[in-house]
């Protein structure tokens, strides 16, 4: 409250003033014992002379609990405010009658009153030991700036940065949890599964490429992440210049977007590349497109999953298809397990020598380079294809060992006389674990373990990860004979339905040989590019 001289001299207070007029003294004669007597003999003689004002009341009702209620009334004479804001703040053994509650707008900014936000503002900490006083009764002062108003002072909406704390690694790994949390149809990843291919340092990956993550920041909270890769193995093997973005997930807002695939771009120019595709996470090899059709399905374990507008998105900013990925649904309902393919199956078995076997999981070390090898050899000519180093393999593989059922992992191998079968091509499937995943929202701990462990007993599809055979044998019927042992492995084994994802668009035979033995196209990714 603001005071005259007039005023000073007739109440006795102390002489010592601020240059807004607040006391910044206590009134003579307080004598500050515990928080339940502050300024007791004080204001027991002035609660006697002045009107009691709202937010303190008289005589009638319960006692006042210390600091129940801190907000300073509205005087009708400065003495009476001032006095009745002391007896708020200290007299706890006060008696408090009926109070009006005020409208928000009052309570908030009163009128005709000096605006005290905390305890400090009403007696200084120097006259009052403020600290007695409950915590959760301070008042708070916070700084509301509209949107206008923030245009207006050219004060920045947008920034992106650098991922560079750990704290920042958690908001970037943090983000899809939070933009997902109400869609149906997302499943969570494994946190931990997150944090070890986002990990630059340690995953085998980042050994031979280059990366930076970028939080895209509006209005000081997360909206966006992206992550510029340089893949220097795919640039060798197929001899371009090339940088990649993946891990893309953004609030539905184009400058949001825009700043960050510009952060991507800039990054990425800066090392040479001269275009810009993806989104791949962090490459072929692992999950990567964009969900651009089949929105109200579940994806598939390691497949992913996006709302509409992330196409929008890029598209506005300039991107172009460079390549689309189906996904076969296939059943043993309408597998069309027709007589060519059986005929094909048989005339490659006899004609070739060709034997088809399940995984041997005791010697899961040798059976995952056999693989590693024909995987190299057989996709080597595919769009997109990155060769995996023997450290990166294993790194992929002992991933997948904690959820493969060896019963759908098939090797195929040609037996000659005297000499030892040689592995011509192998056909990958793994367990839906996302059925089972949705129910733990990413969490393993402390009862996402048990949830995971009940639910995986009730899968009951598969998805075809990869399958095919070395370029020798291409062209011979390959696909036909792996999944012609699918087809009597795959429901035996406890699996009647699947998916068959992802393939190429101009992989003609693949798409051809899913359609043969009925699969229908249910989802199709997109991969975008531009000019960096």
């Amino acid at each position: 409250m603001r005071f005259g001289d007039a005023e000073r001299e007739s109440f006795g207070l102390a002489s010592k003033f601020n240059r807004n007029g607040i006391a910044v003294r206590n009134p003579k004669g307080v004598v500050a014992q515990s928080p339940r007597l502050l300024y007791s003999a004080t204001l027991g003689q002035v609660s006697r002379s002045i009107q009691p004002q709202r937010g303190c009341g008289s005589g009638e009702a319960k006692n006042q609990k210390l600091g129940a209620f801190l907000w300073p009334p509205i005087p009708t004479q400065p003495f009476q405010g001032w006095a009745t804001n002391l007896l708020c703040v200290g007299a706890a053994h006060f008696p408090r009658g009926s109070r009006v509650r005020q409208p928000w707008a009052e309570r908030r900014n009163p009128v005709g009153v000096a605006q005290p936000m905390t305890v400090r503002s009403v007696v200084p900490h120097t006259a009052f030991p403020y600290n007695a006083l409950p915590r959760r009764n301070r008042l708070k002062r916070v700084n509301h700036v509209a949107k206008d108003d923030m245009a207006e002072a050219g004060v920045e909406k947008i920034k992106v940065k650098s991922v560079r704390t750990p704290a920042d690694r958690r908001r970037f790994v943090d983000l899809p949890y939070k933009l997902y949390r109400n869609n149906a149809h997302w499943i969570a990843p494994l946190r931990m599964a997150q944090k070890d291919i986002l990990n630059t340092k340690k995953h085998p990956f980042y050994k031979t490429s280059d990366a930076e993550m970028f939080l895209g920041y509006r209005e000081g909270r997360v909206a966006g992440r992206i992550m510029a890769i340089l893949n220097n193995a795919h640039n060798e093997f197929h001899n371009e210049r090339a940088g990649f973005f993946g891990f893309f997930e953004v609030e539905d807002d184009r400058q949001t977007s825009a700043a960050l695939l510009d952060a991507a771009r800039d990054w990425l120019r800066s090392r040479g590349a001269e275009v810009i595709r993806g989104p791949v996470n962090p490459s072929t090899n692992y999950e990567c497109a964009l969900l651009v059709d089949g929105f109200d399905l579940d994806p598939m374990v390691m497949m992913t999953y996006n709302p509409p507008y992330y196409a929008q998105l890029l598209e506005a900013y300039g991107m172009k298809k460079a390549m689309d990925l189906y996904a076969y649904d296939i059943a043993a309902d309408y597998f069309n397990h027709s007589n060519k393919l059986q005929r094909v199956a048989e005339r490659l078995r006899q004609k070739s020598n060709i034997r088809v076997r399940t995984v041997n999981m005791k010697d899961f070390k040798n059976e995952v380079e056999i693989v590693r090898q024909i995987y190299n050899d057989a996709w080597s000519r595919n769009w997109g294809f990155v060769p995996m180093s023997e450290e990166e393999f294993d790194h992929l593989a002992k991933d997948l060992k904690q959820i493969v059922d060896p019963r759908v992992v098939m090797i195929a191998e040609q037996l000659a006389d005297g000499s030892k079968p040689r592995p011509v091509g192998f056909l990958l499937a793994v367990p839906d674990l996302n059925r089972a995943l949705k129910k733990i929202r990413g969490r393993l701990l402390p009862l996402g373990l048990l949830k995971l462990l009940w639910h995986s007993r009730k899968i009951s599809s598969i998805r075809v990860i990869t399958m095919g055979g070395i370029l020798e044998f291409q062209n011979l019927g390959m696909g036909a004979i792996l999944l012609d042992e699918l087809y009597q492995r795959g429901p035996a084994a406890g699996f009647p339905t699947g998916e068959m994802s992802w393939v190429l668009e101009n992989n003609v035979m693949m798409n051809r040989a899913a359609e043969l033995i009925g699969g229908r196209r249910s989802k199709t990714y997109r991969i975008y590019e531009m000019p960096a």
